[in-house]
């Protein structure tokens, strides 16, 4: 980050103060992010007073505040307070995919800068180059990113491994035991049911962008469709039944 790095001229990426930012330790730099999904009055009003303070290191200090929409609305509130009468060298940051969430009174008051998502090649060019992972967990990782790489780099690799593992075995066999058990397996782990069901999506999206057809259409239209019905009351174990069903028939 250009105030922080101790290059002038441009951030080297090198520097004391560069690597600071890299490992977020520098002294300037201040982050607020959700606590049990939101940002409390507490944690802005502690955010506030320590940017009452001269830069330690840096030309200025920057306060970031990731997921900006979840804040309290007095929490919002007092972070209003500094934005209105903002400290010397000071910049703040709201990160935030819903910035219609936000008080108008804030947007009022920040230069909106609009990212578009990422290429996909991209964050699996950078997965498999700077993580180390392989290129086929790699693909199927930026899928389910939607274009970011911090969602990327957040998915449990443990559960896409698990998830294709036992995938490709029901495939393998494609019998009613087999439907009947996963079935019952899935059904089970309710935490992570919206990931598999994203997980299976994801491949069948990749195979409709190489090789489209109707059963690969109709195959991802039943995922989308048992996603949905996540939402409601309906018996889960009986929903991933008539899924893998289906998808046993648009792959027969």
């Amino acid at each position: 980050m250009e105030v922080c790095c101790l290059n002038k001229e441009r951030p080297c990426g090198k520097c004391a103060g560069c690597q600071k930012v890299e490992n977020e330790q520098h002294p300037d730099i201040f982050f607020l992010a959700p606590e049990n999904d939101s940002i409390k009055i507490d944690h802005a009003r502690q955010l506030s007073s320590q940017l009452q303070y001269h830069p330690i290191e840096a030309r200025a200090k920057i306060a970031i505040i990731d997921d900006a929409h979840t804040m309290t609305v007095s929490a919002a509130n007092s972070l209003l307070k500094i934005l209105e009468e903002p400290p010397t060298k000071t910049h703040f940051i709201f990160i935030t995919p819903s910035p219609s969430l936000l008080l108008a009174t804030i947007r009022s008051r920040c230069r909106i800068i609009s990212f578009s998502p990422l290429p996909l090649n991209d964050i699996a060019r950078y997965l498999t180059t700077q993580e180390a992972i392989s290129a086929d967990e790699a693909k199927t990782m930026a899928s389910l990113s939607q274009g970011s790489l911090g969602l990327a780099m957040e998915l449990d690799r443990d559960v896409i491994e698990e998830v294709s593992s036992r995938w490709d075995h029901l495939m393998a066999n494609k019998t009613a035991v087999e439907v009947l058990a996963l079935s019952e397996e899935w059904a089970k782990k309710e935490e992570k049911m919206p990931i598999i069901l994203e997980i299976l999506m994801s491949r069948y999206r990749d195979r409709l962008i190489d090789a489209p057809s109707e059963k690969l259409d109709q195959a991802f239209r039943a995922t989308v469709t048992t996603l949905k019905g996540l939402m409601t009351t309906v018996n889960k174990q009986l929903l991933f039944e008539e899924l893998l069903f289906t998808l046993i028939r648009c792959e027969s």
